[in-house]
């Protein structure tokens, strides 16, 4: 019988062919241990171990199949079994296992933040019910470009290409790109899928659950084939909202304060940051020919969350000093007077055609995605922080309720030559229609009503169009050349109505008050990279690329900043080395980079009232780094991977050389410093940005044996590590920040699992954040909005902070049907 090859560093326990059975990583909980005593009756095989490092997944990035190794720029992957093996769940813990991606972590609730490269100026702030909150890292899901924070069921990697995409992958490729690539349907075999899993989390009295089954089913044999997906997740929240108002219009909206409203008999909601995810997909995979296929396929997430992850220890600690009273103000409790339930659905539709002629592959990709979200939020602090007099009622309260309505329509024509000959080539023609609706609307309880007391509508519609294409060349049989460029043309228009409590329809609230605003702008990008085989299994290559990301609209009420803020632009220099060492044994890569980034948009303030915050471009700034990939096989039964990325962001324009630009005095007291951006601060040259960590590295352990000819055993361990995160522009040097800002931790946090697997059939343990690490991650507004307003010294709780989810121990049982 063939030896099987075993996949190792992916972790997967690969049977023989012949066999036809694979066994699929689980996480176990602690009350299930016997689970493993009785999974050693079960039939199976035994486990054979590679003599080296096996061969790596396959990845697309350059829209061809090819390995990470041989692709000519920074590229990290990670494939089905791993995302198992560690218990990657989320954008969260990609970035985690990805050394240069990071992710401003503020809970399932909000459109998190991805940076690539260091490469964001914008202050870290609760975005709300955002879906897209990525303006500088690109996201697709398969083929279709859309931002979703995406359960991994039936997929078959990610993929996170580091630097700008921009000749590829069009706008908001500023950065860097991550795709994630789902699983096709098999034409030649039917399988089952199945899982089903149980954990608790420290601070939680509620147990998570979930269950997800996978079916493939040919239809007709090697021509037609139907994939489907089906899945609920319920993750078992840990923060206690214990401050929720009874009766709100008259109940009191501060502990301690009981003079003109009810007493305090504040409400509480224990666990209210759960996250409820409903899971949905089918495919159809349809091949007339062997040179044509035809994939149909849609793709839905519908999930809702009860509360946020954060605490309000801070505001509730002020409280506690202004009013002489002891309150819980632990670090998994909520200050906040209202629930802030939210749900969001994604559906993503796509049709993909490929056409294999003589020519290479012509492929066209149509998509269309739909995404709708509805949530409330306590907008109590925001109007007690503006001083509008509602500070010296105890009975006011106010909430917010926001709708989102975005929908975007994608046509992609690629056409793509083989990889055999001396010259090859990539054509592509891009169109992208984009329609956003956001309605955000302020309600005020008294006196037994509800009234509408802020309506606001905002339209948002953007068209871009772009021609790209790379050809590369053979010089040599070891020297390969390549050129990319890409043409775009960009047009958005804007309108935004707004009211107090009058008809928000109305064209005299809407600015412009009768059709859109309308700006565009066009551009083009390049590309040049050269790679030189310096031998079988080491290559070297230096590459220089281009990204941009879209341009903004102001609104139409503002004095003192521009209608039209300009698309920023990124110009990236990057060399590499990229290698098997040892007789294959260890897998090495490394990459320096500089990006010099220009024409940064940066979120300040409108100098004149009511001070409305606005984006401008503020200069430049630049980036430099090192990245490390590594995968070593230690021994036959002991695999490793592990990564490391060192970021240096900073500004290297500063409100000086805005003011100078601008033809005005810097010395000149009373030269305009808002065109500065942040706040009504200052920035300097030298101050580094915020949202991302200058250290981050991660290791991964995979260790596997056979316990006997039916039983098989692996344990993993995990490791992950980032150093501080500022949460503004910071000063340059070691203090920090600018306009109040902070400078948040860094963090370790450590995952372990072990699994038995026999036949068809897997069970694991796991326990994620094993240490019960405490850490913030990111923050709303700024300590500075801690304070008392009004006659009464009412604390303002608009500050809080988001933290990780403590210890979680589970279980997991997977089983394959073949």
């Amino acid at each position: 019988m063939d030896v099987p090859h075993t996949n190792m560093i992916e972790g997967t326990m690969m049977r023989s062919q012949t066999a036809r059975i694979k066994a699929i990583p689980v996480r176990v909980k602690p009350v299930t241990a016997a689970v493993a005593t009785a999974l050693g009756s079960l039939a199976g095989q035994s486990i054979a171990v590679a003599a080296e490092l096996p061969d790596e997944l396959v990845v697309t990035a350059t829209r061809r199949d090819s390995t990470v190794q041989e692709v000519p720029y920074s590229i990290a992957a990670i494939g089905e079994n791993a995302l198992r093996d560690f218990n990657i769940d989320n954008l969260s813990g990609i970035a985690q296992y990805t050394a240069g991606l990071s992710q401003v972590d503020q809970g399932a609730r909000d459109g998190n933040l991805l940076i690539i490269r260091g490469l964001n100026a914008d202050s870290i702030n609760s975005p709300e019910f955002l879906n897209n909150d990525n303006d500088r890292v690109s996201t697709y899901y398969g083929e279709t470009p859309v931002y979703i924070n995406l359960l991994p069921i039936d997929v078959q990697r990610v993929e996170i290409l580091r630097g700008p995409q921009g000749t590829i992958y069009g706008a908001r490729s500023l950065s860097g790109t991550v795709r994630v690539t789902p699983n096709k349907p098999d034409t030649a075999e039917f399988t089952v899928d199945a899982h089903v899993g149980v954990d608790n989390t420290s601070q939680s009295d509620d147990n998570g659950r979930e269950a997800d089954v996978v079916i493939n089913a040919p239809l007709i044999e090697d021509t037609l084939a139907l994939r489907a997906l089906l899945g609920y997740k319920y993750e078992a929240g840990y923060i206690d909202y214990n401050y929720l108002l009874p009766d709100p219009g008259f109940s009191c909206v501060e502990p301690g304060w009981t003079t003109g409203c009810s007493a305090d008999g504040f409400l509480s909601e224990e666990d209210a940051n759960y996250i409820r995810t409903r899971s949905a997909g089918a495919s159809l995979l349809w091949t007339p020919t062997d040179e044509l296929d035809v994939t149909l396929s849609w793709r839905q997430q519908d999930r809702s969350s009860g509360g946020r992850n954060i605490n309000s220890q801070r505001a509730l600690r002020n409280i506690e000093i202004v009013r002489g009273i002891d309150l819980d103000n632990g670090r998994y409790v909520s200050g906040l007077r209202y629930t802030e339930p939210n749900s969001r659905q994604n559906d993503i539709y796509n049709l993909e055609i490929t056409w294999d002629n003589a020519l290479g592959e012509l492929v066209s990709s149509t998509s269309v995605t739909n995404y709708k979200a509805d949530g409330r939020r306590d907008q109590t602090d925001f109007l007690l922080d503006q001083e509008y007099g509602y500070e010296d009622f105890p009975d006011f309260s106010a909430f917010s309720r926001e709708q989102y309505d975005d929908r975007v329509f994608t046509q992609e024509f690629r056409l793509v030559s083989d990889n055999e000959g001396p010259i090859n080539y990539l054509l592509g023609a891009w169109l992208q229609d984009s329609d956003y609706f956001v309605r955000s609307r302020e309600f005020s309880p008294f006196a037994g009503t509800t009234p509408t007391t802020y309506d606001n509508k905002t339209f948002d519609k953007r068209r871009e169009t772009a021609l790209f294409g790379e050809v590369g060349f053979d010089v040599t049989d070891n020297l390969n050349l390549l050129v990319g460029a890409r043409w775009f043309d960009y047009e958005a228009k804007f309108r935004d109505c707004t009211t107090f409590g009058g008809d928000v329809d109305d064209p005299a609230n809407c600015t412009p008050n009768f059709d859109f605003d309308k700006e565009d702008d066009n551009d083009v990008l390049g590309k040049f990279t050269a790679s030189l085989q310096l031998a079988d299994n080491i290559k070297t290559y230096a590459t220089f690329s281009q990204g941009y990301s879209t341009g903004k609209v102001n609104n139409g009420t503002i004095s003192n900043a521009p209608r039209y803020v300009e698309p920023e632009r990124t110009d990236n220099y990057e060399v590499g080395l990229k290698g098997n060492w040892l007789d294959n044994s260890v897998r090495l890569n490394a990459a320096l980079f500089l990006i010099d980034w220009k024409d940064i948009q940066l979120s300040g303030f409108d100098s004149a009232p009511p001070f409305t915050q606005v984006q401008r471009n503020v200069g430049e700034a630049e980036s430099q780094g090192l990245e490390l990939d590594l995968e070593a096989q230690l021994t036959d039964n002991l695999l490793l991977a592990a990564g490391y990325a060192y970021t240096d962001a900073e500004l290297t324009t500063g409100c000086n050389e805005l003011v100078i630009a601008a033809g005005l005095d810097p010395l000149d007291p009373f030269a305009p410093t808002d065109i500065c951006g942040l706040g009504f601060e200052e920035i300097q040259s030298g101050d580094r940005l915020p949202g991302s960590p200058e250290h981050q590295g991660y290791l991964r352990a995979t260790y596997f044996r056979s316990l006997s000819s039916d039983v098989d055993f692996r344990a993993t361990y995990g490791v992950t590590h980032q150093s501080d995160v500022l949460t503004k522009v910071g000063v340059g040097g070691s203090d920090c920040c600018r306009d109040d800002g902070e400078r948040l931790g860094g963090f370790t946090l450590h995952n372990v699992s072990a699994s038995i697997a026999t036949g068809n059939v897997e069970a694991t343990l796991y326990v994620d954040n094993l240490t019960n690490k405490y850490a913030v991650t990111g923050v709303r507004e700024d300590r500075a909005n801690i304070r008392t307003v009004g006659a009464n010294d009412v604390t303002v709780r608009r500050y809080f902070e988001n933290v990780i989810r403590p210890r979680t121990v589970g279980i997991d049982l997977r089983i394959k049907v073949r």
